[in-house]
């Protein structure tokens, strides 16, 4: 969604890349259609749209874009920011029907893998009922291992290519939130704490729900130029479980945000700290407090830390030293 710059930029790549049968791009809703003009004349390239989604959810994406690609046996996911380098020969070369390649390394890596269409299904794919960013990727992998007996198998950091960019545009921070420009700190913390936040919710509900291949996943219907989802196929929370994880999403956004124990931000009043639909709304007084009072909250800790590191190579030494 919305990522069209690295998209044109790594469907190139891929082009490039000779071991793949077929390249699908889904465009989940972006506010500017990706063109298919835009892309490579490459043939094994399809671009399918899904329409009508307001907010990025990797789960449903990925679950709907390798339900459509039916060219292979095998799949390659791969994020819009990366692409498989020239270091990457033969990939199926020594790859068991029981392994799964996982990418390693900084920069986006683990997130993408490369294993048997079969087995991504047998387990029911991505958890559809995480939302935002993060612990999708890990809630896959545990059921994998779990319920199939998959082997991981780690991928060198050089056979994925990766576009650098921080978290705050991982995280949408910045899009459609405030009319003025953000500040690298603010952005970066407003970031940590929508992916933190994200995170522990997302581990919530994989512990509330359980995914596998007998729940039910979305469907999406084409039109003949656009997907959209069947009306009633969107899997939910059970009432009391989505209003725990909604209540820890919310609890730990504020908390990780503006630096202040999360026992303070439950005893508050809702509406100084509310919820929202994905991303809680940060109004004017959590802006003044973030640039005007956080720095202080945070001082002492900043303090500590520092002298923490001054203090750790004289302790080390000390310590080896006596162990002589």
């Amino acid at each position: 969604m919305n990522r069209h710059e690295h998209l044109v930029c790594t469907a190139a790549k891929v082009a490039a890349w000779p071991w793949h049968q077929q390249h699908l791009i889904l465009d989940w809703s972006s506010e500017s259609p990706l063109r298919r003009e835009d892309l490579p004349s490459d043939p094994r390239l399809c671009l399918e749209r899904v329409d009508g989604e307001r907010e990025w959810n990797i789960a449903r994406a990925y679950n709907a874009a390798i339900r459509l690609a039916t060219r292979s046996k095998w799949i390659l996911k791969l994020d819009a920011d990366c692409w498989p380098t020239s270091a990457w020969t033969d990939p199926l070369l020594g790859l068991a029907s029981n392994c799964i390649q996982v990418g390693v390394g900084p920069e986006g890596r683990n997130g993408q893998f490369l294993m048997s269409r079969s087995m991504f299904l047998e387990v029911g794919g991505f958890h559809e009922l995480m939302r935002g960013w993060g612990f999708e990727d890990k809630d896959l992998r545990l059921r994998l291992e779990r319920l199939c007996g998959c082997r991981l198998q780690p991928l060198p950091a050089d056979v994925i290519g990766v576009i650098h960019h921080d978290d705050a545009l991982r995280a949408g921070v910045g899009q459609g939130e405030i009319a003025w420009p953000l500040s690298a700190a603010y952005r970066r913390s407003l970031a940590e704490a929508r992916i933190r936040a994200s995170m522990l919710a997302n581990r919530l509900t994989a512990a509330h729900a359980p995914w596998s291949q007998a729940v039910s996943a979305s469907k999406y219907d084409n039109d003949g130029v656009v997907w959209r989802l069947r009306p009633g196929t969107l899997p939910h929370l059970a009432p009391m479980a989505a209003r725990e994880v909604a209540d820890a999403r919310r609890i730990v956004f504020w908390a990780r945000f503006l630096a202040i124990p999360e026992v303070v931000v439950e005893q508050m009043p809702f509406s100084l700290f509310p919820a929202g639909e994905l991303v809680p709304p940060v109004r004017w007084w959590h802006r003044f407090y973030w640039h005007g009072l956080r720095p202080m909250v945070v001082l002492p800790a900043m303090l500590l830390r520092s002298a923490r590191n001054l203090l750790h190579p004289r302790l080390k030494r000390r310590a080896r030293s006596m162990v002589l």
